[in-house]
């Protein structure tokens, strides 16, 4: 099962009227420069290579027309991504999502599994990423719980992205790549559900 039906299947479940979509363009991070002692802090504080295009909101009944259209016109370099946050009876919440860095493998995978279920995230999907894994709740969070699921995220698990965690909590919002265009052909699956 393909990312966008899994966030189509999250919407449907919660009755959100409209996700926000994400048009940005990737460019290769060069980790080895962020690794240097020396790194200028102004270097640090940008998002790994992503430049936003367009955030575009999208009601649920047309999410899978959105995606064909998008993702046979945007760029090579470009990708579509999701917006965590939802505004929902003039309240915001955000679907739990968080993008792993570990190497794909079954003990990583059962590692993941565990690490969520530990958490309280009993029901949501491990997706395969390509290089890694993504991961998506189902039961939406309020901004405060929101906050403490990314704060576990990253105190309690060394495979989830750093930067990824903390340019989510400075933007207010997380985003996971749910296309397969960009640096990484590969649309994320579904392997787990919890």
């Amino acid at each position: 099962m393909p990312a966008v039906v899994v966030v189509k299947k999250i919407a449907d479940i919660n009755l959100i009227d409209k996700l926000t979509f994400i048009l940005y363009t990737t460019q290769k991070p060069n980790e080895k420069i962020l690794k240097e002692p020396d790194v200028p802090v102004d270097l640090l504080l940008r998002h790994s290579g992503q430049t936003d295009e367009a955030r575009l909101p999208v009601k649920r009944e047309e999410i899978y027309d959105f995606y064909d259209r998008y993702t046979n016109k945007i760029r090579q370099e470009s990708a579509i991504g999701v917006c965590s946050s939802v505004n929902m009876r003039q309240n915001f919440f955000h679907i739990p999502m968080i993008d792993f860095h570990c190497d794909v493998s079954d003990v990583n995978l059962a590692r993941l599994k565990d690490f969520l279920l530990y958490i309280g995230q009993k029901e949501g999907a491990i997706l395969e990423s390509g290089r890694s894994y993504h991961y998506y709740g189902i039961k939406l969070l309020t901004v405060e719980q929101w906050v403490e699921f990314m704060g576990k995220c990253l105190l309690l698990c060394t495979d989830a992205g750093q930067r990824y965690i903390g340019h989510s909590l400075m933007d207010g919002f997380c985003t996971l790549r749910i296309s397969g265009k960009a640096l990484h052909n590969y649309i994320p699956k579904v392997v787990t559900i919890l």
